[in-house]
């Protein structure tokens, strides 16, 4: 019976955040931006932490869905993680209150079904310009640069 609840609950969540993530803003269609690593899961998602912590983020948590999917028979290798900078954070939260349908940011590295893997996120921006709030789309502008440059780093 909690088995049966906890998979339910979990893949709800699951799409649900995968609606969520990918929700674009008022009038305008968020896209999300997707690398190829050229490198396995464990060293993309080792590099993607050691380049998070080395340039003034860190990691605030993770969802592994590969792991919570295996509970229905899924074999895959995914894992969200969500990044941020408390500081940044509170600038924008103090600007935007409804700024958290962006950060903290939802990278997720998974291996495609070509083997490969990648890492995606949506940037910031765009899921700020819904908020009609200039500042906290300037800040999530900011943002994206950052996260661009971290996650197309993983590409090379």
């Amino acid at each position: 019976m909690f088995r049966q609840k906890m998979i339910g609950f979990l893949s709800a969540g699951v799409v649900g955040g995968a609606v969520f993530l990918m929700q674009p803003a008022v009038g305008e269609a968020a896209s999300a931006v997707k690398v190829a690593t050229h490198q396995d899961f464990a060293t993309t998602v080792a590099n993607l932490k050691k380049a998070v912590s080395s340039n003034g983020m860190m990691v605030m948590g993770s969802i592994n869905q590969g792991k919570m999917l295996s509970m229905t028979g899924l074999t895959l290798k995914s894992e969200t993680f969500f990044v941020g900078n408390p500081m940044m954070a509170k600038k924008l939260f103090t600007s935007e209150p409804g700024a958290g349908v962006a950060v903290p940011i939802r990278v997720t590295v998974y291996v495609a079904g070509n083997g490969k893997t990648y890492a995606i996120y949506t940037p910031p921006s765009e899921l700020l310009a819904g908020t009609h709030n200039k500042m906290a789309v300037k800040m999530g502008k900011m943002l994206d640069k950052k996260i661009g440059m971290l996650v197309r780093g993983l590409g090379r």
